[in-house]
């Protein structure tokens, strides 16, 4: 014969009806979507300088980890209830062009999604001209190398190696500067800048070259742009293929001179010229090739 059933019995059943209903609405109950970081202050584009304060919106209670140019700085930056968050005084650093990702992740700091990539500009003070590469002292393999620095965004710089000229530049909007320095000699040299205010050199050691010839198939180069206005003397070149480069200087349509320039063994070539004041232009063309060829590139000077 069945037991009739007690209060007890049925205070049971509804504690596990009740148990079911909870499990039921917590496991289909869908996970709260989290808010794709924003960046309230300052706005992307040229800052004013390179320290700012950072200021923005998030998932409430979340985190923040902020990467520049694809690198973590620092911890994640935990966001308020509010949903806001606050990094004083952060340091992009040196003049140039940056990308500041906003990227949500855990307090472990594993990513919990797709960041967001804001770009910014740190511009160079006016008239602070620098050679920032290579550093003063520095040691430089033999070749072409590159010189990197900052200046007045817009001005024209004029390069010297131990007063040779090496052409003339101008300063990029974001107060960047580059300029390929064709192969110098083993050695010593004085790399100075000048601007029309402010003048900056450093001193840099070359490496000699490999005394094994290369089997060079590189682009060719040409360090200097048509269209100058350079002191004298100066210096030319690149790097290129084959042989060399044969030079053909002219005074209108008149050659004044041809010479051939043979690649180093790091497959790059330079020309020193000093020739008088006033328009000159000078002709490349690969060595052995007919002087009735098209050049490779000329290039129109005016000497002072």
């Amino acid at each position: 014969m069945a037991r009739a059933w007690t209060t007890y019995d049925w205070i049971k059943l509804l504690g596990t009806i009740l148990l079911l209903i909870l499990l039921f609405f917590c496991i289909s109950r869908p996970g709260s979507a989290a808010i794709a970081p924003t960046l309230t202050t300052p706005a992307p584009g040229t800052l004013q300088g390179p320290t700012v304060d950072l200021s923005g919106t998030g998932t409430p209670g979340g985190f923040i980890q902020l990467l520049l140019n694809g690198n973590k700085v620092g911890v994640p930056v935990r966001i308020g209830s509010d949903g806001r968050w606050a990094l004083p005084g952060f340091n992009f650093g040196a003049p140039g062009n940056y990308t500041l990702t906003l990227q949500p992740v855990n307090a472990r700091g594993t990513s919990l999604g797709p960041g967001t990539d804001l770009s910014f500009t740190v511009p160079a003070p006016a008239g602070n001209l620098q050679i920032s590469e290579p550093a003063s002292g520095a040691q430089v393999p033999a070749g072409t190398f590159q010189l990197r620095g900052v200046g007045t965004p817009g001005e024209e710089l004029e390069v010297f190696e131990d007063n040779t000229s090496l052409g003339r530049v101008t300063v990029n909007p974001d107060g960047t500067w580059t300029l390929a320095v064709p192969p110098p000699m083993a050695g010593e040299h004085t790399y100075e800048v000048r601007g029309a205010s402010a003048t900056t050199s450093i001193q840099v050691t070359v490496a000699a070259a490999a005394r094994t010839a290369a089997d060079c198939t590189k682009d060719f180069t040409l360090s200097f742009s048509n269209g100058q206005t350079v002191a004298r003397p100066f210096r030319f070149g690149g790097e290129g293929a084959g042989q060399g480069y044969t030079v053909t200087v002219k005074r209108g349509e008149r050659i004044v001179g041809s010479r051939d320039v043979p690649l180093d063994a790091t497959c790059g070539w330079s020309y020193r010229s000093d020739p008088g004041p006033g328009p000159i232009t000078y002709e490349v063309r690969p060595i052995g090739a007919p002087p009735s060829d098209p050049p490779l590139q000329t290039i129109n000077l005016t000497v002072r």
